[in-house]
């Protein structure tokens, strides 16, 4: 019963087998513990991803806004309101009245324009 094992597969207690059948595999280095270093440790050095986006986009139609966009007006592209909580940056529909900010009353309709401060 030593020599049996409930799985006959490849893979399944390979390092018994291993062991048993004397050995290892042939010309497999040692692993040695440790942080592996870089290839060429004088190449040059990865560009590093995008931290933050910085532009607007519409949530409807994702058209990019330039920088001078009036956030109370439409859409330049589809006609939109942009003033509305699911363009904001603080909707969340998981938290209470689906928004990360103190709000007063949960506001119905969220792709429509109102008159919230945040």
């Amino acid at each position: 019963m030593d020599n049996e094992r409930k799985y006959k597969q490849r893979g399944y207690m390979d390092a018994d087998r291993d062991m048993l059948q004397g050995g290892g595999k042939q010309g497999e280095r040692p692993w040695q513990p440790g942080p592996r270093l870089p290839i060429d440790v004088t190449g040059p050095r990865l560009p590093r991803l995008v931290e933050s986006v910085v532009a607007s986009r519409c949530y409807s139609c994702a058209t990019t806004f330039p920088a001078d966009v009036d956030f109370r007006g439409n859409c330049p592209k589809c006609g939109v309101a942009l003033h509305c909580c699911k363009q904001c940056a603080h909707f969340d529909p998981s938290k209470r009245f689906q928004c990360v900010k103190p709000i007063p009353a949960r506001i119905a309709v969220k792709d429509q324009a109102n008159q919230c401060e945040w």
